[in-house]
């Protein structure tokens, strides 16, 4: 994760290998699809944890616009 930024709402997580932004929750719970699993001395992992697949986006935001196409998969993880 390169970018964590807290907008309409959400945090949203941009990746850091480039691929764009995705949208996180804090703690547990089902109401997003991300959610920090591990937190160690400043490395933090994100994992997708509801059964659809999440949308990678050009940018902070759910507009239509911002849509690139790529996905997450449940159960796939990023790493700050």
């Amino acid at each position: 994760i390169k970018v964590r930024l807290r907008t309409e709402g959400m945090v949203f997580l941009e990746c850091a290998d480039g691929r764009g932004w995705v949208a996180a929750t804090e703690g547990t719970g089902s109401d997003g699809a991300m959610v920090s699993v591990k937190s160690d001395r400043g490395v933090w992992v994100y994992q997708v944890v509801c059964e659809e697949d999440v949308e990678v986006r050009a940018g902070p935001t759910y507009d239509d616009d911002a849509r690139t196409g790529l996905v997450l998969h449940c159960g796939d993880q990023i790493t700050t």
